[in-house]
């Protein structure tokens, strides 16, 4: 998997300090999306952090330490690209074990009842979804009507907690 960057002190992608982890590779490719120098995982090179002794995860496990960081948000892109899912589900599983406090945020192009089978284990870690496609139509909509949905670039898109599902 390919990604731009791993920021390390992120406010606008969940709640709290939070480490953000944008991903590379979308097959959404929604009008008027914010990320489209994401969608193609092949513009990005890719780093070197398969190995859990690799350099992206002592950043990530140094990132995560500072006791301020909530926790770990995957956005892009889309993380549940379906090349994107074996890795992803490493680094969740890394994150689970390594930092058990911190909560897991992701964002997604996908529909929850779209991927809830086959995502089933990626899904197992993580705390808050936020399901659907960017829908620019609906974005002016929410605009017209004086609505921000917080967290979501159009209000189509939910924010669900699993871990309450």
């Amino acid at each position: 998997m390919n990604y731009i960057r791993l920021d390390p002190c992120d406010l606008k992608n969940g709640d709290g300090i939070r480490v953000t982890l944008w991903c590379v590779g979308c097959s959404h490719r929604c009008a008027e999306c914010q990320n489209p120098e994401t969608w193609d995982e092949k513009v990005w090179k890719p780093e070197e952090w398969k190995e859990t002794d690799g350099s992206f995860f002592r950043t990530l496990d140094k990132y995560l330490s500072d006791p301020d960081v909530q926790g770990l948000t995957l956005t892009g892109g889309d993380p549940l690209y379906p090349p994107n899912r074996k890795d992803i589900l490493n680094i969740l599983k890394h994150v689970h074990r390594k930092h058990p406090g911190k909560d897991i945020w992701m964002w997604t192009g996908y529909v929850y009842e779209e991927i809830k089978t086959e995502c089933a284990e990626i899904l197992h870690y993580v705390d808050v979804l936020v399901d659907g496609p960017y829908l620019a139509a609906v974005r002016a909509e929410d605009i017209e009507n004086g609505e921000d949905p917080r967290w979501r670039g159009s209000s189509n898109q939910r924010i669900l907690y699993l871990k309450e599902m």
